[in-house]
């Protein structure tokens, strides 16, 4: 299945990883934050695919997140749903696990699924922090940073996203 957009209106970008309390929303976070320094109309969104409903980000994600400006305290986890998958223009994984993961659940989002290190040319897993040192959140946060620089350098040239899921 190959993406179509031809007039390169809004697109929205879903990260997902495992509970969506760590890696999915910092990637968006940073996103969203790119997205409106270029006065962008690109959005992203964030899901995990073992979420529990309402929680609140991790303190250390948070914590990592202010080291870069960001604030996602207001943020609350929610599980991948299929709306979730229908709204997206790209699925990015954070990994290959998410990846086949979210494939053999989903599988109309095939057609629109990578991980995020492939797609931003950065080989790799986003390495979990969950449970670790704050430490492990601030390469995280780093990593993160890195990808979605990379992604969306890639992303803001309009027929990117369709060459992606090809």
């Amino acid at each position: 299945m190959k993406y179509q957009n031809p007039t390169c209106s809004k697109r929205m970008i879903l990260f997902v990883c495992t509970g969506n309390t760590c890696r999915s929303p910092m990637a968006e976070a940073i996103f969203n934050k790119t997205a409106s320094a270029y006065q962008s109309d690109m959005g992203a969104e964030s899901a995990g695919l073992s979420a529990s409903n309402g929680v609140p980000a991790t303190d250390s994600a948070c914590t990592a997140m202010r080291r870069l400006g960001l604030d996602i305290g207001s943020h609350r986890s929610r599980r991948l749903t299929q709306d979730l998958i229908d709204r997206a223009d790209l699925v990015l994984a954070m990994s290959n696990v998410h990846r086949g993961r979210i494939a053999g659940s989903f599988s109309e989002a095939r057609g629109k699924l990578v991980v995020l290190g492939e797609w931003a040319g950065i080989k790799g897993d986003v390495e979990d922090p969950f449970g670790g040192t704050p430490e492990a959140y601030n390469r995280c946060a780093e990593q993160l940073s890195r990808l979605v620089a990379a992604l969306y350098a890639r992303l803001a040239r309009c027929d990117e996203i369709e060459e992606a899921v090809t």
